[in-house]
């Protein structure tokens, strides 16, 4: 009895620590191993942002594929039999079973979380969207060799805000999600922050004028590159921000504007406050009266796409204003000509627009 005692303790322990083994090597190559995981149990599964991804089931994959791999070693190491083996087997495939439905069922119930209308949400919802930054590659720079500094157009939106929960109805409605690899010129990016999330807070979204494009990633890596069908997101960004370009709604006490400074080293040292805004501001609400050809329409249309002025182009200056409210601040970009006394800026139809005045006393 006592050497039938000893044997069986030897054997459990030697398969114990043969379970250990493989699982030690499993999480060695969990990095590695993470993202090839995620792709298998999203094959299923509901897309959901990376976020709110559980960062734990790789983990429990590699727990039962790695004590699986550790005990049929030793089993055949040890002549066992074909038998015990396939049984390993099947109890790891099992496990992994398990493990998928797991997974299947809490990414079901975080895109029913996010798909639920934000009225409906609590306070402390880690699925509540509390703040939103848009971005666009409209933007101006200035610079030399040596230095160069510059501005966008841009829109943050707080908790609470229509513009908000508009834009988000758009996001919830995102649809016919497939992966994709190629290359896209995106209009907006678009980062909808969760503050209440624990770790990861931020999601982004880059659309152009159909689609909107997200990369999941985890530690290990991108799990995928996902591509939605988005025309009611689309429609209502550009909405959004056409609307902030509605001149004649600002108020002017909430209005500011600042421009480069000609005695430029590079940084947002060089920018110098407009101290009359209301005479910059009547202008931008005032009827165009300079109607350029096509080459001044392209010439300064590049400007607006990143091209660096500098002391070659003359005496261009570039502006940047801004308009902030409790729910929302919006940044933009417009330039002066101060050579040719034009003042060119787009409007909400995104069209430029050129008003002829001398405003040079607002740049001293």
């Amino acid at each position: 009895m006592i050497k039938l005692k000893t044997y069986f303790n030897e054997y459990n322990r030697d398969m114990i620590f043969a379970s250990i083994a493989g699982i030690l090597i499993m999480f060695i190559f969990r990095r590695r191993l993470e993202v090839p995981i995620y792709r298998f149990l999203m094959v299923l599964s509901p897309v959901v942002p990376d976020i709110f991804i559980p960062d734990h089931y790789p983990d429990a994959v590699c727990l039962v594929i790695g004590a699986a791999v550790g005990l049929c070693a030793y089993m055949i190491w040890n002549r066992k039999g074909i038998r015990a083996v396939k049984r390993l087997l099947g109890g790891a495939i099992a496990g992994v079973a398990l493990i998928s439905i797991a997974f299947f069922m809490q990414t079901t119930y975080i895109s029913q979380q996010l798909k639920k209308p934000i009225e409906e949400l609590k306070k402390d919802s880690i699925y509540l969207p509390t703040e939103m930054d848009i971005s666009t590659k409209e933007r101006l720079m200035v610079g030399d060799a040596n230095h160069g500094t510059g501005k966008s157009r841009s829109l943050k939106l707080e908790e609470g805000s229509d513009e908000l929960e508009a834009i988000y109805y758009g996001i919830q409605g995102l649809s016919n999600a497939v992966s994709y690899d190629s290359p896209f010129d995106n209009d907006y990016t678009i980062s909808i922050i969760y503050k209440n999330n624990k770790i990861y807070k931020s999601r982004w979204l880059r659309t152009d004028e159909e689609y909107a494009y997200e990369s999941l990633s985890g530690r290990g890596g991108t799990i995928g590159r996902i591509k939605y069908d988005a025309e009611v997101l689309c429609s209502r960004v550009h909405e959004a921000m056409g609307t902030f370009r509605d001149f004649e709604n600002y108020k002017k006490e909430g209005f500011s504007a600042v421009w480069f400074n000609e005695m430029f080293s590079g940084g947002d040292a060089n920018y110098t406050d407009i101290v009359d805004t209301e005479l910059l501001l009547a202008k931008m609400t005032a009827p165009q009266n300079y109607i350029p050809d096509n080459e001044e329409n392209e010439y300064y249309s590049k400007f607006f796409m990143g091209r660096t002025i500098t002391h070659k182009d003359g005496d261009i200056i570039a502006i940047s204003y801004s308009s902030k409210t409790d729910q929302y601040e919006y940044k933009d970009v417009m330039l002066y000509d101060r050579s040719e006394k034009l003042l060119i800026f787009k409007d909400k139809d995104n069209i430029m627009r050129f008003v002829k005045q001398d405003l040079d006393s607002l740049f001293k």
